[in-house]
C-alpha cells in the first residue's frame, strides 16, 4: 500500500505540474482584434497536431488592420511601366461596392514563376492608404496601377480598331452608312486606346467588322 501510494503521488504531482504547463498555452492580448495563423513551410496554416519549433515558436498572430498591404504581380512586359510612389484603386472582390486608394511601396527585381506557368511575374506590393472594418487579411483584391495619366483627350474602346498593311482604322456610324476611316492612335491601356486624329467626338464607332463591308475603300487621313 505505501508503495502504490508514493505511486499515485508522483503521478498526481506529475498531473498537477501538467495542469500549470496547460495554462501558459492560453495566450492573452493586449489590444482587441483578429487571431491569423501563422503558415507552415508548404503555405498550410499551423493546426492541432503541427510541430511547433523552437526556432520558430510563433503559432499565430494579431495584425494591424489599419496598415493593411495588397500584393499582386505583373507579367514581364508591364513591369516596365510599374514604379514605386505610383497611385493604385484597390477593390475587393468580395466587396465590389469598397474601393481604396494605395500607393506602389515594393518592386521586385527579380520575376518568378508560378506552378504551370512559364510567364516571369514580378511581385509589386501595394500600402493600402484606409481601411475598411469589411476588409479582412487574405482577401482576393483588384488593383489598378496609374502609370500615366493625360486628360482631355479623345479616347475609343480597343475592339473598334482594326488594321490592313500599316493602317489603322475604324468604322464609322455617317448618316445612314458606314464610313471606313483611318485614325491616328496614341497611347492605351487594357481597355481604351487614345485617338490623336480621325475623329471627333459624340462619332459613333462600331466595336465589330460590319458585314459586307471589306472591300470598301478607307478615308485615309490628310
Amino acid at each position: 500500500m505505501i508503495e502504490v501510494g508514493t505511486e499515485v503521488s508522483k503521478i498526481r504531482k506529475t498531473i498537477d505540474e501538467l495542469l500549470e504547463l496547460q495554462k501558459t498555452f492560453t495566450i492573452y492580448s493586449e489590444d482587441d482584434g483578429m487571431v491569423t495563423y501563422i503558415k507552415e513551410w508548404n503555405g498550410t496554416k499551423k493546426k492541432v497536431g503541427s510541430t511547433i519549433s523552437p526556432w520558430e515558436p510563433a503559432i499565430a498572430s494579431l495584425p494591424d488592420l489599419t496598415k493593411m498591404e495588397s500584393r499582386t504581380y505583373s507579367n514581364e512586359v508591364d513591369i516596365r511601366k510599374i514604379k514605386k510612389d505610383l497611385k493604385v484603386k484597390v477593390g475587393f472582390d468580395a466587396f465590389p461596392d469598397i474601393e481604396l486608394d494605395g500607393i506602389v511601396t515594393e518592386v521586385a527585381n527579380v520575376g518568378e514563376t508560378k506552378a504551370g506557368s512559364d510567364i516571369k511575374l514580378f511581385q509589386v506590393l501595394i500600402k493600402l492608404n484606409g481601411t475598411n472594418k469589411n476588409i479582412r487579411p487574405g482577401m482576393t483584391t483588384s488593383n489598378k496601377i496609374l502609370t500615366k495619366q493625360e486628360d482631355n483627350v479623345l479616347m475609343m474602346p480597343l475592339e473598334a480598331i482594326f488594321s490592313k498593311d500599316s493602317i489603322s482604322y475604324t468604322y464609322v456610324k455617317s448618316g445612314l452608312s458606314i464610313e471606313k476611316r483611318q485614325v491616328e492612335l496614341g497611347s492605351s491601356n487594357n481597355e481604351v486606346i487614345i485617338v490623336n486624329k480621325g475623329l471627333k467626338e459624340n462619332d459613333v464607332v462600331y466595336l465589330n467588322k460590319p458585314e459586307d463591308l471589306d472591300d470598301k475603300s478607307i478615308t485615309l487621313l490628310k
